[in-house]
């Protein structure tokens, strides 16, 4: 068979519909991308104990199993999960109210970092800033986190504040980030 005929046998093997990118996973199904597709989505109850050991590990910062059951009491909050093939990889748990957005908890995957898992989660809420309203998204970070504060500062935050105590006694930047106002 020449090359002309075997892009034909395999275009013809499995067409891509046009209104694929409106089916969650046609696109992925009609392209074979990889199971490594990642994939951000709400927390089921299923999902709770991968949560808890990623944030029972010690490289995942300040948060503590006391303070995860602690968010999961509250009702006003949203729990996002990071998912790649079937396994969680991250997650992020925010609070909003009619101006801002508040992330209270965003960790990673020791073996997943640098993979833009928190980049597009947090993209995620930069995105609903526009479809809501709201003008600005606020984290607290540790002062000792490094890493975290670049992070923030790459996605558009600043510091803007340093709270005293914050984590069981130790300082925290509180970090924003502002929506640009288009003009008209």
């Amino acid at each position: 068979m020449t090359g002309s005929g075997a892009a034909q046998a395999s275009g013809s093997e499995r067409p891509f519909h046009p209104l694929a990118a409106l089916i969650p996973g046609a696109r992925r199904a009609a392209v074979g991308e990889a199971a490594d597709t990642l994939r951000i989505r709400w927390m089921r109850r299923c999902d709770l104990d991968d949560v808890m050991a990623l944030a029972g590990r010690p490289a995942s910062g300040t948060v503590s199993p006391k303070a995860l059951g602690e968010m999961l009491r509250r009702r006003n909050r949203v729990w996002l999960v990071a998912e790649r093939g079937q396994k969680v990889v991250g997650f992020m748990v925010y609070e909003q109210t009619k101006t801002k957005i508040v992330i209270l908890c965003l960790v990673t995957a020791p073996q997943q970092r640098r993979r833009h898992i928190a980049q597009v989660m947090i993209e995620r809420l930069q995105r609903k800033l526009r479809m809501g309203g709201r003008r600005r998204i606020l984290a607290y970070v540790h002062e000792r986190n490094l890493p975290a504060q670049l992070f923030f500062r790459a996605m558009g935050f600043r510091a803007v504040f340093i709270s005293p105590g914050h984590f069981d006694g130790d300082d925290a930047y509180l970090m924003r980030y502002t929506r640009k106002e288009i003009p008209s």
